[in-house]
């Protein structure tokens, strides 16, 4: 059975080397990103920041992503516990 310890593991295996894998998915996707936010929105959104969108991607980079998310795996159980606790009610 699963349990939140190993939901913890499992994260942490799964985003062990996620950084490139961040990169190859969000690089050059500023338009992409418009587009969504547009059928979000339900109309044109006028000076989308596609540009800006690639270029913060860029400057993160699949390095910082990794180094921003390493190590993390207690703080996501935390999260998810916090997150299911208040989705119940308790």
């Amino acid at each position: 059975m699963a349990t939140l310890a190993s939901a913890e593991q499992k994260w942490t295996r799964k985003t062990a080397d996620a950084g490139p894998k961040w990169a190859a998915a969000v690089a050059g996707k500023g338009a992409a990103y418009c587009a969504g936010m547009q059928r979000f929105l339900g109309g044109p959104v006028p000076g989308c920041p596609a540009a800006a969108y690639d270029a913060g991607v860029q400057a993160v980079g699949a390095a910082g992503f990794q180094q921003a998310i390493q190590g993390k795996g207690s703080k996501w159980a935390a999260r998810m516990q916090e997150a299911f606790m208040r989705g119940v009610g308790f």
